[in-house]
């Protein structure tokens, strides 16, 4: 009878588990979103643990492993984006989360919508990308990436994505549209 009482507590338990797990896990991909936005190369790579693996989209770039390789890519590159005095954001949105022996994996979507600095006139650009992202906790607690690889697709890729219950799921609405509104004002 014990052993049944047991089971029940643990399986009713699960979906609180797997709550909480959901919830500290968006929580990382807003700061992630949050630090991207600010080009803020030190406040990103907190979100990576020591001996993290970065695969990024960039052609140029190979492997980068442990934080220190993974400020200097990031650095470089917001630095080019700070010294043309333009601005970046990136949106995700998370289609499929696995978790498994204190190991949470996400596969999803990207879009970074690149504004050139209003002196030039430019409209904004967008990429996007698929991702693979996985995360453990640290020592004191904390979600740490551990591995992230990224490549190019489609842009409907990401557009297309379906919000799935408990996953992470930004809106977004076209560069276009956010021109437009902009000249209107």
């Amino acid at each position: 009878m014990r052993i049944l009482a047991l089971m029940l507590t643990l399986v009713t338990a699960l979906p609180v588990f797997a709550a909480d797990v959901n919830k500290e896990i968006n929580q990382v991909y807003d700061n992630i979103s949050q630090a991207y936005n600010e080009l803020d190369t030190d406040r990103l790579v907190q979100f990576y643990s020591d001996g993290a693996c970065l695969i990024s989209a960039s052609k140029e770039e190979g492997l980068l492993s442990g934080r220190d390789q993974i400020a200097k890519g990031f650095g470089h590159w917001f630095k080019k984006i700070k010294k043309r005095g333009a601005e970046l954001k990136v949106h995700y949105r998370v289609v499929n989360r696995r978790v498994s022996d204190g190991t949470v994996t996400d596969a999803g979507y990207y879009l970074v919508v690149y504004t050139p600095d209003r002196s030039t006139e430019q409209p904004a650009s967008e990429f996007v990308g698929k991702f693979i992202m996985s995360f453990q906790k640290d020592h004191a607690d904390q979600w740490r990436i551990i591995s992230d690889s990224a490549n190019r697709t489609k842009v409907n890729r990401f557009l297309d994505a379906k919000r799935k219950e408990g996953l992470f799921y930004e809106e977004y609405r076209p560069a276009a549209a956010q021109d437009q509104e902009k000249r209107s004002r």
